[in-house]
Formats: C-alpha cells, sequence, structure tokens
C-alpha cells in the first residue's frame, strides 16, 4: 500500500452511528497507551466470556507487545470459535511504501542518485526501488508485499544506497566552461569511491511485530552502524537526525494470519449471525426469561419469526442459506419477547471482535454493510428505522458501482426474501403490529411502508426486480391487506359456528349482531390506527379495501334475514283512529324494533358501521350494499308502531276512568296537573326519545315516519281530550243550581291537563327533527284546534249556566248605579277560583268569555232601554260599564287581567260610543253632529259639491267676525235641465243665482244671536260676495267652548218655490283665533269644503237623536233637518 493511498474512504455520519466497528479502520495510527490496553483487555475479557474462550490474564505494566499477542491470541480462539478447521498459522504479509527526507549530500558533490534495497529477516526475497537522480529528497511511492515466513523475531531492513552516474558525450557535448567540467571529475571520482563502500548512505530496521494486526506510516532514523542505530529512538514524527544522515519515512501493514485468500466475507456473516443471536439471548436473559421458555415466550408474545412452515418460508430459508454460504441459515432464529424491537446494536465486545475479524479478513466497508443487511434483514423483531437506514446505504453503494456480480446476486436474494416477509407480516398484520401496542407497531409499520416504496422507487433496486410478478408495491400491500381481511372474516364467521345453516331466525340474529360488533372493532382500529399509516406510505386505502370486503359480505347475510323476518303480511297495515281503544290487542314485539332487543342491536351497529365509512367515496358505498340497511328495518319500525299505541291508547282510557284529577307535584306555570297528563306525556318522551336514538338516516323516508309518529301522538292527544271533556260534562250536569259553584278545582285542574297536552303536541315537530320553520304540519294545527275548541265548547257551557245569574247582577247594578252586585257577589268570587286553579291559557279562556256576555248583557240593557229611560239612566249605565272593563283589566284578584287591547273588542266600543251619546243632552248631540261633518270634511278625498273662501276670527273687544269672500267650483246638480217652471234660470241657459247664510250652531247655545246672509249673486258659476258680518260673543263663551260650530250654507235662489241646498260647510269656533284689532291683516283666509249630509243612520249623534221621541227639541231637529231641500248630485 503506497504512502499516498493509506485508507479508504471514511463512512458518513449514518454509517459510523450504525457501523461503529468501520470507523478509522486503515488511515488512523494507533498508538496503545496503557489506558488503551485497559479498555481492550477488559472488551476483550468479556468476549472471551460471551464466547466461552479460554482467556490469558496480563498485568496493567503489559508492554506495547502485550497488545499484539493478546490481540493475536483472541483473534486466533474467535478463528477456531467461529471457523474450527482453520488453524494458527506461523506465516504472515507485509505490505509497505516509503520515502526520503535529508539524505546526506556527498562530500565531493551537491547531488546523489539514492535508491532502497528492502529485506525481511527469514525471506530469501530482496526489493528494489527504481534509482532517482539528482535529489536528496527522494520519494518513491513503492508498494512491496512480501511474506513472512515467522513473526518471532521478525525485521525489516532497508538500505538506501547511491548509483553511480558514467560521463558519456551526452555529458561532454553539454559543459559549457571549465568549471563544469571540473565538477564532472569530482563525481566520477566520488562514485570511484562509493564502489569501494557499496554505495551505501545507511540503513533502517524496523521490528515487525510492533505493527502486526495495524496500519503505522512514520519517519526512521537513517543509520550507518550498530551503535547508531541503538542511540536512536524507533519511530518519531518531524524527526531531526542527530547524524545529519536523513530519515526515511515508511508506510507498514502486516497480516499475522496466513491463508486468507481462502477466507471470504461469508465467514464474516457467520460470526455476525452467531453474535447476534449471543447477543439477544443475553438480553433475554436480563428481562427474565430462560433460554428454555423462548418458545413458550413467542407463543405468549403472538410474534413469529420468519421460519414458516410455507412454501414462501421455506424459499427464504433456503436462499439465506446459500447467500451466506457457510451453512448458517434462520431455521434456527429465535423470537425474543422484548419490549421494543432490536435496535440493531451490539455490545462493545462483540463489535471489537467483528471489527478484528473484518480486519483481518480483509472486509471493504460496503461489504460490512451487505453482511449487515443479510443477517438482520431476515430477523422479524430487528428495528425497521435500521433497516431502512442499512438499505439505503446498500442502494448507495449499489449506484456507486462498489459490488461485485456475486455482491448483487446476494443483494438481490435477500431483498427479494425481505420482500416476501414483510409480505407476510401484513398478511398476519394483527400479529406483527397489533393496534394495542400503538407507538411501536405505528413506527415500525411505517419504516416497513417506506422500505418497500424504497425498493421499488430506487432505480438501483427497481432494476433488480425485487417485487414478484412485476407488480408495484401499491398492488403488493393491497393484495396483502385483503387477504388478511378474507381471513379475518372467515374466522369471525366460523368461530362461533355463526355460519350454520339450521340456526333460527332468533339465533342468526344473535350472531348477526356480535358479527357486527366485531367490524367496527376491527374498522375502528383501521381509522384509528392503520388508515393514515397506509395512506401517507403506500396511497393504499385500507379502510376502503376492508369497509368493502367486510360490509359486502355482511349485508349478503343479514338482508335476506331481515327481509323474510318481515315479510308484508295481510294486518300489516295500521289504524291511528283516534276513538279506537282496542284492549284485546296483542302484537309480539319480540320482532319489533324496539331499544335494547336485538333486532335494536343489529340496527346501531349497522348505522355505526356506515358512519365509519360515510367519508369513503360513493363508488365504495354503492359497492358495500349498506347503504340502504335502514329499508330492511321498516317492517320493525310498524311492528313497533302498532304495539306501542295500542298500549298506549288501552292505558289512556284506564287513566282517565280512575282519574279524580288530584293535584301532582308537578306544576305547569302557575297551576298543576294530575297524573294522567303526566301518563300520556311520559308516552310522547317514549315515541320522541325513541326516534330519536334511532336517527334514520335517510331524510326524506324518515320524515313520512317521523309524520306518522307525530299523527299518532296527535290522535293520543285528541283520544285523550275527548275522554276528559266527556267525563267533565257528566259531572257538570250533575249542577243545577246556578247559585253554586259550577268549576271546582278538580274541574280546573282536568282543563289544565288538555292545555298541558296541547302545549306538548305543539313540540312533537321539533323533538322529531321535522323542519318547523320551513313546513307547517297541518295534522299539529289542526289537533291543538281541535283541543281547544273542546276546551271554549266546555267554557261555553259553563257559561250557559252562569248567564242567568251575570244578567240579574248587571240589571241590579245599572239600576242602583253601584257595582257591586255584579263584581263583588259575583265576579270577585268566581273568578278567584278560576284565577288560582287554571293556567293563564285557560282562565284567559274563561275571561274573554265572560267578558263577552257581559258585554252582550250591557248591549241588550240599552237596546230595551234607549227609547224609554233617559240620558241620567245611560249615564249610570256608562259607569257601571267603565268600572266593570276595569275589572277585568285591573282585577286585584288576578294583577294581570285581560290584555286591555283584547278586552277593547269591536262590541264593547260600539257600546261606549252609543252610552257616550246616550248620556248626552239633545243640544251637545247637535253639536256633535256637527263636529262628525266637520270631520267628514276634512278628511281627502271628502265629496265636493263648492268651495267656499271665509274669513273669520275673534277680536278681544268681544266680537267674531266673519266675512264671507266668494264660492267656486260649484258642481251643477243633477236637476240643471229641468223644466222652467222648476228651474227657469238654468232652463234658460244661464248661471244659477247663489248666496250664503251664516248660521251659529246649536241656537240654543247662542239664543242673542241672528242669522246672516250674504246677498244673492246673479248668473255667475264663481261669484265674489265680500260681505262681512259681526256676531257679539267672544272665545270665552259658554257656546264657543262647548263646541259651538258656524255653518254656511251656500244656496240655489228660485222664484217660483223654495231655494235649494247646494252645500253646507262647518267651522268650529274654538279654532279660530283670537285678534287685536290693530292685527286683523294677520288672519288667514280660509278654504271650506262644501257638501251634502249622508244619510242619518250614518252619524252616531243623529242615531241617538232618533233614540229620544219623547224629547221636542230632538224631535224638531230631526224634521228640520228632513225639509231642507238639496240638489241632487
Amino acid at each position: 500500500m503506497g504512502a499516498g493511498n493509506t485508507g479508504d474512504e471514511t463512512q458518513d455520519s449514518v454509517e459510523q452511528k450504525l457501523l461503529i466497528f468501520n470507523s478509522a479502520r486503515r488511515n488512523s495510527v494507533k498508538t496503545f497507551h496503557v489506558v488503551s490496553i485497559t479498555k481492550f483487555l477488559k472488551y476483550s475479557k468479556v468476549t472471551a466470556t460471551l464466547l466461552s474462550i479460554p482467556y490469558p490474564s496480563f498485568t496493567l505494566e503489559a508492554t506495547v507487545a502485550t497488545h499484539s499477542i493478546i490481540s493475536t491470541l483472541l483473534y486466533d480462539r474467535v478463528l477456531a470459535y467461529v471457523h474450527p478447521e482453520i488453524g494458527r498459522s506461523a506465516k504472515g504479509t507485509l505490505e509497505m511504501a516509503e520515502k526520503i527526507r535529508t539524505l546526506k549530500m556527498c562530500k565531493c558533490g551537491k547531488s546523489s542518485h539514492p535508491y532502497c534495497l528492502i529485506s525481511v529477516t527469514g525471506s530469501s526475497q530482496v526489493f528494489k526501488t527504481r534509482v532517482i537522480t539528482s535529489t536528496v529528497n527522494p520519494v518513491w511511492n513503492s508498494h512491496f508485499e512480501v511474506d513472512i515466513p515467522t513473526l518471532n523475531d521478525a525485521k525489516l531492513t532497508l538500505e538506501i544506497r547511491h548509483e553511480p552516474q558514467e560521463i558519456n558525450a551526452e555529458m561532454r557535448n553539454g559543459v559549457p566552461d571549465f568549471k563544469e567540467i571540473k565538477c564532472i571529475v569530482q563525481d566520477a571520482a566520488t562514485n570511484m569511491r562509493m564502489k569501494r563502500a557499496k554505495n551505501l548512505f545507511g540503513t533502517v530496521t524496523v521490528p515487525l511485530e510492533d505493527v502486526k494486526d495495524q496500519v503505522t506510516e512514520s519517519w526512521h532514523n537513517i543509520v550507518k552502524n550498530k551503535e547508531e542505530e541503538l542511540n536512536q529512538s524507533a519511530a518519531r514524527e518531524s524527526f531531526k537526525s542527530t547524524k545529519k544522515r536523513g530519515s526515511l519515512r515508511i508506510g507498514l501493514r502486516v497480516s499475522a494470519v496466513a491463508q486468507l485468500h481462502h477466507l471470504g466475507p461469508h465467514w464474516y456473516d457467520a460470526l455476525l449471525h452467531k453474535l447476534m443471536y449471543q447477543h439477544l439471548g443475553f438480553l433475554d436473559s436480563l428481562d427474565g426469561f430462560g433460554r428454555t421458555s423462548i418458545r413458550h415466550s413467542r407463543q405468549r408474545k403472538g410474534i413469529r419469526c420468519s421460519n414458516r412452515s410455507s412454501k414462501s418460508n421455506s424459499r427464504m430459508s433456503s436462499s439465506s442459506s446459500e447467500s451466506s454460504g457457510s451453512g448458517s441459515s434462520i431455521e434456527n432464529e429465535v423470537l425474543w419477547p422484548s419490549v421494543s424491537p432490536w435496535p440493531g446494536t451490539l455490545s462493545n465486545a462483540s463489535l471489537s471482535i467483528l471489527k478484528q475479524y473484518g480486519t483481518m479478513l480483509n472486509i471493504t466497508p460496503q461489504s460490512v454493510v451487505l453482511s449487515w443487511w443479510k443477517v438482520t434483514s431476515r430477523l422479524t423483531i430487528v428495528d425497521q428505522s435500521f433497516l431502512i437506514q442499512l438499505l439505503a446505504i446498500v442502494q448507495r453503494h449499489i449506484a456507486e458501482g462498489n459490488y461485485s456480480d456475486e455482491e448483487i446476486q446476494e443483494v438481490r436474494s435477500t431483498l427479494r426474501m425481505w420482500a416476501s416477509l414483510q409480505e407476510e407480516k401484513l398478511v398476519y398484520l394483527n400479529n406483527y403490529y397489533p393496534a394495542t401496542s400503538r407507538v411501536i407497531s405505528y413506527q415500525q409499520l411505517t419504516h416497513t411502508l417506506r422500505g418497500l416504496k424504497a425498493v421499488d422507487s430506487k432505480p438501483e433496486t427497481k432494476s433488480l426486480q425485487i417485487i414478484p410478478k412485476n407488480m408495484s408495491v401499491v398492488e403488493l400491500v393491497s393484495n396483502a391487506l385483503m387477504t388478511f381481511t378474507k381471513n379475518w372474516w372467515e374466522n369471525a364467521i366460523k368461530n362461533r359456528g355463526r355460519n350454520s345453516p339450521e340456526a333460527s331466525e332468533e339465533q342468526q340474529l344473535v350472531a348477526a349482531v356480535a358479527v357486527a360488533q366485531e367490524i367496527i372493532s376491527f374498522l375502528r382500529d383501521v381509522c384509528d390506527f392503520y388508515q393514515d399509516v397506509f395512506i401517507r406510505e403506500s396511497q393504499v386505502s385500507f379502510l376502503r379495501l376492508a369497509y368493502t370486503l367486510l360490509t359486502y359480505e355482511l349485508s349478503a347475510r343479514v338482508r335476506p334475514l331481515m327481509i323474510k323476518m318481515y315479510e308484508p303480511k295481510e294486518d300489516s297495515q295500521f289504524s291511528y283512529d283516534a276513538g279506537e281503544i282496542n284492549e284485546t290487542a296483542e302484537i309480539n314485539s319480540s320482532t319489533a324494533l324496539q331499544v335494547s332487543n336485538p333486532v335494536w342491536q343489529l340496527y346501531k351497529r349497522l348505522e355505526t358501521i356506515v358512519e365509519i365509512g360515510e367519508n369513503l367515496p360513493e363508488e365504495v358505498q354503492l359497492q358495500s350494499d349498506l347503504r340502504g340497511y335502514h329499508q330492511w328495518f321498516v317492517g320493525g319500525v310498524i311492528k313497533w308502531q302498532k304495539y306501542v299505541f295500542l298500549q298506549s291508547r288501552t292505558i289512556i282510557a284506564k287513566e282517565v276512568q280512575k282519574e279524580e284529577f288530584q293535584s301532582n307535584p308537578k306544576s305547569f306555570g302557575s297551576a298543576s296537573i294530575s297524573s294522567s297528563a303526566m301518563e300520556l306525556t311520559y308516552m310522547f318522551r317514549i315515541v320522541t326519545t325513541y326516534w330519536q336514538k334511532l336517527a334514520w338516516p335517510d331524510e326524506a323516508e324518515g320524515n313520512g315516519i317521523a309524520k306518522q309518529l307525530l299523527q299518532q301522538c296527535c290522535s293520543l292527544g285528541l283520544l285523550y281530550t275527548k275522554l276528559v271533556i266527556t267525563k267533565l260534562e257528566v259531572i257538570l250536569q250533575e249542577k243545577t243550581d246556578p247559585k253554586l259553584m259550577l268549576l271546582s278545582a278538580e274541574t280546573c285542574r282536568a282543563l289544565n291537563n288538555i292545555e298541558y297536552v296541547c302545549g306538548e303536541i305543539k313540540e312533537l315537530p321539533g323533538h322529531f327533527a321535522l323542519d318547523i320553520e320551513r313546513e307547517k304540519y297541518p295534522v299539529v294545527t289542526n289537533t291543538t284546534l281541535k283541543m281547544e275548541t273542546s276546551i271554549k265548547k266546555f267554557i261555553d257551557t259553563v257559561i250557559k249556566k252562569l248567564r242567568q245569574t251575570l244578567n240579574q247582577a248587571v240589571m241590579e247594578s245599572c239600576e242602583m248605579v253601584n257595582e257591586t252586585p255584579l263584581l263583588k257577589k259575583v265576579l270577585d268570587q268566581y273568578l278567584s277560583l278560576l284565577d288560582s286553579c287554571l293556567t293563564r291559557p285557560n282562565f284567559e279562556r274563561f275571561l274573554h268569555k265572560i267578558w263577552g256576555v257581559l258585554v252582550a248583557i250591557f248591549v241588550s240593557i240599552v237596546e230595551s232601554n234607549c227609547d224609554k229611560k233617559n240620558a241620567e239612566f245611560f249615564s249610570g249605565v256608562f259607569t257601571i260599564l267603565e268600572r266593570t272593563w276595569h275589572f277585568f283589566t285591573h282585577s286585584p284578584t288576578n294583577s294581570q287581567g285581560l290584555d286591555p287591547q283584547l278586552a277593547h273588542t269591536v262590541e264593547y266600543q260600539k257600546l261606549l260610543d252609543t252610552l257616550g251619546n246616550l248620556k248626552m243632552p239633545t243640544e251637545s248631540l247637535i253639536a256633535k253632529y256637527y263636529r262628525e261633518r266637520f270631520e267628514e270634511q276634512s278628511q281627502p278625498g271628502a265629496s265636493l259639491t263648492a268651495r267656499l273662501v271665509v274669513l273669520a276670527y275673534f277680536t278681544t273687544t268681544g266680537n267674531l267676525t266673519v266675512e264671507v269672500i266668494m264660492a267656486s267650483d260649484i258642481v251643477k246638480p243633477k236637476n240643471y235641465h229641468e223644466p222652467a217652471h222648476v228651474l227657469p234660470l238654468v232652463s234658460s241657459g244661464k248661471s244659477p243665482d247663489t248666496y250664503v247664510q251664516v248660521k251659529l250652531v246649536p241656537g240654543e247655545w247662542f239664543p242673542n244671536v241672528r242669522n246672516q246672509k250674504t246677498k244673492t249673486q246673479k248668473k255667475n258659476e264663481a261669484p265674489v260676495y265680500r260681505e262681512s258680518f259681526e256676531f257679539l260673543i267672544s272665545h270665552t263663551d259658554t257656546g264657543t267652548k262647548s263646541g259651538g260650530h258656524l255653518l254656511f250654507v251656500l244656496k240655489m235662489s228660485h222664484r217660483v218655490q223654495a231655494d235649494c241646498i247646494v252645500g253646507e260647510a262647518v267651522l268650529p269656533l274654538e279654532e279660530l283665533p283670537c285678534v287685536e284689532p290693530s292685527a286683523v291683516r294677520s288672519v288667514t283666509t280660509k278654504y271650506l269644503t262644501m257638501n251634502l249630509a249622508r244619510e242619518d243612520n250614518e252619524y252616531t249623534a243623529l242615531k241617538a237623536l232618533q233614540y229620544r221621541i219623547w224629547e221636542k227639541r230632538a224631535v224638531s231637529f230631526l224634521k228640520e233637518g228632513k225639509k231642507k231641500k238639496k240638489i241632487k248630485l
């Protein structure tokens, strides 16, 4: 080995971590100190003990040579342990390279021509280097290899000599002057003297025992004789010669074992195999497992080694035997029950042995890596991350071309065996990668899949065709997982005899429930543990494979069973008539889909399985044939409905029959309910809870079933209402005395029951998960309406019996003008009981009914007395009505009472208006009539016969000034073209003659005021009057404040007959301004709308006046209005 090529390339960091024994094998200079010797002795002793090798004892004072002796002895023992056929050899091999530094010059010249002669003690071989001319620092870099007969006292001798140079013609021709000739002559004389001294510069002697089993490269002094040699040190770096003869740098390597050419890497494989199992056995003993319990430990752990009794495993065993070359195989492999996989580490002693053994066998680093791969890849307990790193190094060496053809074949064989082993481990997935050992199994499975992917993706190994049958890794993994799932399914079906054709329907049902539960556990393990690994590392959806297969197989067995169980029969239709009560109905509920029975358990397990696969693609759902599983159980739902609702009807009838409507701790608002209502709502809870737990997956179909359940619950509510009302009517009929209290606390509680059930029915759509925002459910609306109507009808029956008492109390209160007979003696006592016993809705119903009856009673009293009684009587009636309304809306026994807005009905308002008019004096009614006329004319869109422009105001001096300015927009009457004797001016085609009357109404309030009239304006459709009138009244007069009005009447003048009224305008006096005489100009004119009055019955004041046939002023006012002649519009 040359000095310039002293070692192989150092391994990278990963290789150094995995293969510690390879670091610095050839390029390091090992100088053993006492501490190094101590450590070596310790590791060697442990190794010798491990291998049962006799080990010699040495002291710490051992010399450097001791290491050579120990290593030689120990190595020979190891070699004999691994390969007994090889014995101790006395021979060895030497490899050497050299160069000289600062060679001493000849006395007669400035340069020399050195070369070396190399020999070894006991060997006849002598080697000579080439001659390097004209230099004192020759560098040969020559490589020699020589056999050493014996290592005892073996020495290496190097003689450095000078080669004389002859003077030839070429040299003479190149001499330019005399000085050069002198030098050539002197050099020839030196050559003659050197021949006599054999041209020897000096020698170097190196004992070979010091460099055995190691690589050295150092400087050695060149000495002339023995004496100088003893005075010099053997080898030092940066040596400075004392005699100035120079120094020689030599690189040496001595191999102390003969017959190396008979050995190879397979021997290294064998030693690694034995040391590895010795190490695993040592770990097993530390864990408390003896060698005799290894097989039982393996069975307990559920882990299997690779030598199975299968064809693939036999093939793997044979191929490994061939690749090792030593006859060793994995048949004796032991599975150690360790907690975690073996990370590929050995003891320091074992690593030291492997290191020395590899050095002696001249194993290259890439071969060492291959040996580790060949041995560890056959074990099932090796940490897969360690194997993946080894695989990466092997692939790198393949890419760099570091392996021979024979080694490539070994790589192909071991990789195929390893891939087959990984495939087998996937087939037995739950044994090698159990979900219970989550962290360990997750890591090992991840690196296994990464290794398969690396083998198939890297071109270095893909070209070796490792994956069988030209399939991809994805196909290999998918096939293995499919095989694993099929095996699991067969075991799940056959283990407990579940596939027996002789089993009954109930037995098959129980078996199907058990299998479905096992499938759930299996798929959950896949989802929670395996799925993520296979998707990320191999792009294989294990869940999809397992879900497709298992759901298809399960559907093929469950679906026929459910179809047979729920075959349609003649009596499969279910009636939910509200009045139907069949106490003798009996339904077998064993096959009904009710909670906790086997049918329910199977349904819920199928639901769970579908939920597990809900995120899978649509085609997987179609292939599984399990998506429509709920349709198999429709018959079970129908049977459950029949059973539950027929039983419910029977229970309700019995509960109402024995019900006494006693108080229950359960309260409904401020009132209480009885046990029968609680029993019915409990049945509602059973149905709604059942539906919520059922969780029907098909929304459309589920809504249909939910509506059926809702309809049947509503029928229960109607049945309950019918039974309760019937019982209450019987109780009410027994009470004939109207003076007695018609409603008891028990009756009120029965009505509360109906109200409570009605409220529960309104909430049922939400409990059935129906869309109450988008869709209205008529069945609920109709049911609650019928129930409320039943309550109202019962209340009407009660009020009907109570009306006579109420009528007498109202009449007595009106006659006395005292509310005590009505409010204190009747209503207060009666409503107190209702308020304390009834719910708020029922109490309001009673209040509304009683209030409506009282209003009707007051209306009848008014109508019967309006033409008989005076205003004073109706004023008393009005007072009693107001106090009654206040009692109902602000009752002291019921702080809430009726809502005033709800109590203020149309009938009540009309009654108030009528009484308000009837209690007023005649003059006030006349003033109110003109007020109604003013409001009518002030409304937008009021009828128009003419417009009148006036100016009216009060002065501070106590006068009322009215100026009639003009009229316009006079409407032509229908009788405009009548004959001349009727309208002579109009018939002649001329415009009519008009004038305006100004009055203060009612006249009784202004006795000292005379009516005024403008001059007649002839033949003018827009007459201008410009006339002012003064009335001696002020804005503070009683008539003004009481509601007096200015009445403007536009009339058409006729010569023959009475004048016709074109229109009237009303102006309230209270709206006129009062100004100083100096500020008259600031008053603005008013534009009044003039029209004719409507029919008498359209004015409330006129209606009230019509009732006063006994009063002359009212009768005369009505007659006066009828005598007025008006134009026809």
